[in-house]
């Protein structure tokens, strides 16, 4: 073995100090957190739109595993939480979801659309109708946007986001989250919030190549439900 290798007890006990919290108060912990980096990314220091829309949409995912008890997330995950914690907020939201008509099952237009090619520093992605005739593409800033149109094609088939709106609007979808954790009421599976969150949590830390049954039962070890 190379020197230097911990053992997988000494990192699950690791683990265990940083699953073993508040779900609630590490949500809103992260919110602040959060804020300095849109911070960073905004003018006049820099001006990193899509990036920045791209990180707030995998927040979505993220969060949307801990909401349903899923380490391993995708673009259902990310919906998910977006019905739940942001469309009652905004209405808006729900129209995202499917920007052009297209029978794909699964969709999340705008997770499409922003996800993927700005976290690797590209431009977004248009969304193509199913004849591949037209696209909704975007109009995105950190200001110019006027508060109606923000998460609406305007007549030019753009998708206007305003990213510090977009932002501002998840940090009150983590307080709501917040708060149904604060709860601890609703069951998904038979499995409430706080202990899906801790599943999913724990699950995310899994060394890779560990069986994640093996994995699990170090947790279950340490007295987390899983």
């Amino acid at each position: 073995m190379a020197s230097g290798v911990n053992t997988v007890d000494w990192y699950a006990d690791w683990v265990h100090g940083q699953v073993n919290v508040d779900p609630s108060v590490q949500t809103r912990q992260w919110s602040r957190e959060w804020k300095r980096l849109h911070d960073a990314l905004s003018p006049p220091e820099v001006n990193g739109i899509f990036e920045f829309a791209s990180i707030v949409i995998a927040r979505w995912e993220s969060l949307g595993g801990l909401y349903l008890g899923n380490a391993d997330t995708n673009v259902a995950d990310a919906r998910e939480y977006m019905r739940k914690f942001l469309a009652p907020a905004n209405p808006a939201y729900l129209a995202v979801e499917n920007l052009v008509p297209n029978p794909t099952p699964n969709r999340l237009d705008f997770f499409t659309m922003l996800r993927h090619n700005p976290l690797h520093g590209l431009n977004p992605a248009a969304v193509a109708t199913q004849d591949a005739r037209h696209v909704v593409t975007w109009l995105i800033g950190f200001s110019g946007i006027e508060a109606q149109q923000h998460l609406h094609v305007d007549e030019a088939g753009r998708l206007q986001v305003d990213c510090s709106r977009l932002f501002a609007e998840l940090q009150q979808s983590m307080e709501a989250y917040a708060q149904y954790l604060d709860l601890d009421t609703d069951e998904i599976g038979g499995v409430r919030p706080k202990e899906r969150w801790r599943r999913a949590y724990w699950d995310g830390f899994k060394p890779k190549f560990m069986p994640q049954l093996k994995w699990r039962q170090k947790g279950a070890d340490r007295g987390f439900q899983l």
